[in-house]
Parts: structure tokens; C-alpha cells; sequence
């Protein structure tokens, strides 16, 4: 009983059992059995729009210069290309260019943004010809021809080696399906969860890893039993029969929002809830700081891709986020020489 119950939790919290996950991200989803609990109203995207809209009063109340208005803004463009000269990066939504930045940072995860993260020729020679951006980093003994990861090096165009060193299988493993279904006008069929028809049902039916496969759901809560609005998580799309069995034939669909895998093939390459852990054996992380030209090209300054999801693949939650965050615009404030690194930490004015 004991274990089941822990599983349901994990399940409930990451879509996977104990063995499909390290230690952290098991410490990680008991929490939520405890103490109070919160949501954003109106999903977690509103966390964005409140920091862009304090982060433009501040700084219009507190800066001289006379374009201040303009200095911060929101675009709502899919950014499909990064390319760095070097001294910055440009911003392109398909043929369009969105400008040229010091500073670029990408606050989703790496192998779902669909975004091209290219340089122009190193070694200074030809810059219409783009090649990968290192964002593994780059080898640091280049000279070494005895080197075991040489077999990995690239060679460009003019027989000149990048020593791009590969990104770790963090970086490129997928996520895990789910799929969001809310229904209204339901009325729980009692017996289909082995409850008795005149016992009060409760309002959340957690599942163990058996109970996952019987059943195809992961979590089933009661939002309204008066209005039978019924809120499901699973790792497919539920069918009409299914549901049906769980909820009766008049039951209506209000909203389904698969976060990867499902039919679409879309859904299925760029999606997904939460890391798939693999039992600990991708929770290799990537630093804050992707790539820096600076360090890339051997040059005293140059532009640079930081990274907030650096740390997804260890532990993933949206209080991890906010630490990832924070921890990103730190880095920033320190690489423009906003604020300096102290040695003991008696003040929280950093920032």
C-alpha cells in the first residue's frame, strides 16, 4: 500500500513510476501532498506577462533616457534562427530579422524550441557560410591528435576543425506525453473504479503503475460534482468509448491539450510535460551559459546564449524555473557589469 501510494504520487506529479526517475524528482513530487498549495490564475504564462510589465514600469520610472519606452517591448514572433558574427547575435523569424543582440536567452527547452542556433564561418573567412553553434562547448586541447574524442570533431569547408564537443543526451532526450482532458456534464461511473455506487466518491483518483496500464489515465480530479466538470490527465488521447465508460454517454467535451506524443506528429517531435528522466541517467546539465563567442573565437568580448532550462534535466517544476530565472539574469547583470561578485552574501540588493 505504502508503494503504491508513493507511485501514484510520482505519477500523478511526473507521469513515470520510482525506477524512471533520480532521487531529487522523487523528493520533488511528494511535495505537493503536503502543505499549502497555489496556482496562477490563468496559467503559468501570466508569470511572463507580470515580469514584462513590471520590468517596463521600472524601468520608465527610473531611467533617463529619453527612448525608455521603447527599450523594452513584447514581440510575438516564433523565433526560428539564431546567428552569431560573433560580436552579436540576429533574431530571425524565417526571412524576417528581428534584430541584432549582445545577449540572448533562451527560456524553453532546447530540444522543443525548434530554433536554429547557427555561427558564421569561425576561422573569419567566408560569412555566408553558417555552421553550427557549439553549445556543447568547445575542446579545450585542440592540438592533441591523440585526442579520444577526435573522431567527433567537424572539419568545415576549408579543412579547418571546429572542435564542437556533443551535447549531452539531456539535451536531446524527450519529454513525456500527457494529455489534458476537461469534461462537464459527467457523472462518474463508481463501479468502473471499483467503489461501492452509495459511497461519496472522492475528489482525486490517483492511479498506481498497474492501475496506469488498466486504466490509460494518471490522474482524475473533481473540479465541480455539481456541474460535473471533471479534470483528467493522461498519457493519450481518451477515446469516446473510454470515456463513456468512466463518465457516461452525456458527458461533454469542454478541452484537451496534449503536451507531446498523441496523433500529430507535431506533438509528438516538439512537446511533452516534464524531462523523461530515464532513472537518472539523463540528468546531465547543461551550464546557465550555452555559448559564448567570447570564449569560442578567442576575443576579449563577444555575444552570448544563456539558458534557463539548464537545469530541467535533474529536476523539473516551475519554482526550478524561477530559480533557473533568476539564476540567468544574475549572470547577465554580472556580464555587463550591473553587479559584482561578493564573497559573503550580507546584502539581497544585488539586483
Amino acid at each position: 500500500m505504502r508503494s503504491e501510494l508513493v507511485t501514484a504520487m510520482t505519477i500523478n506529479t511526473y507521469n513515470a513510476d520510482l525506477n524512471e526517475m533520480n532521487g531529487l524528482v522523487g523528493l520533488v513530487s511528494y511535495v505537493p501532498s503536503s502543505g499549502e498549495l497555489f496556482s496562477v490564475k490563468g496559467g503559468n504564462n501570466k508569470l511572463i506577462e507580470s515580469a514584462l510589465h513590471q520590468a517596463r514600469r521600472l524601468y520608465e520610472t527610473t531611467s533617463t533616457c529619453k527612448h525608455s519606452k521603447q527599450r523594452i517591448h513584447r514581440q510575438q514572433k516564433q523565433i526560428t534562427t539564431v546567428i552569431s558574427n560573433g560580436d552579436t547575435m540576429e533574431l530571425l523569424s524565417n526571412e524576417e530579422s528581428l534584430g541584432e543582440f549582445d545577449i540572448v536567452i533562451l527560456a524553453a527547452p532546447l530540444q522543443h524550441c525548434r530554433i536554429q542556433f547557427l555561427i558564421q564561418n569561425p576561422m573569419g573567412m567566408d560569412s555566408s557560410i553558417l555552421h553550427p553553434m557549439p553549445l556543447g562547448g568547445v575542446h579545450a586541447n585542440v592540438d592533441n591528435e591523440d585526442d579520444a574524442d577526435i573522431a567527433r570533431r567537424m572539419t568545415n569547408e576549408h579543412g579547418d576543425l571546429v572542435f564542437a564537443v556533443p551535447l549531452p543526451s539531456s539535451a536531446t532526450s524527450p519529454y513525456t506525453s500527457v494529455v489534458t482532458t476537461i469534461v462537464s456534464n459527467a457523472t462518474i461511473n463508481a463501479s468502473h473504479f471499483g467503489l461501492d455506487n452509495n459511497e461519496p466518491l472522492p475528489r482525486t483518483i490517483l492511479v498506481s503503475e498497474r492501475g496506469k496500464m488498466l486504466e490509460g489515465i494518471t490522474t482524475l480530479r473533481v473540479i465541480s460534482a455539481q456541474k460535473g466538470l471533471i479534470k483528467i490527465f493522461s498519457e493519450e488521447e481518451l477515446s469516446l468509448e473510454h470515456r463513456n465508460k468512466m463518465f457516461g454517454s452525456y458527458h461533454i467535451i469542454e478541452y484537451v491539450q496534449i503536451w507531446g506524443g498523441g496523433n500529430n506528429s507535431e506533438h509528438s517531435r516538439y512537446g511533452g510535460a516534464t524531462p523523461s528522466f530515464a532513472g537518472g541517467r539523463n540528468s546531465e546539465s547543461l551550464p546557465f551559459l550555452l555559448y559564448d563567442s567570447s570564449t569560442h573565437l578567442s576575443t576579449s568580448d563577444g555575444a552570448a546564449l544563456y539558458y534557463v532550462n539548464a537545469i530541467e534535466s535533474s529536476v523539473a517544476a516551475i519554482e526550478i524555473s524561477a530559480i533557473g530565472a533568476k539564476s540567468v539574469a544574475k549572470l547577465v547583470a554580472r556580464r555587463l557589469g550591473l553587479v559584482s561578485p561578493v564573497a559573503v552574501r550580507s546584502s539581497h540588493d544585488e539586483l
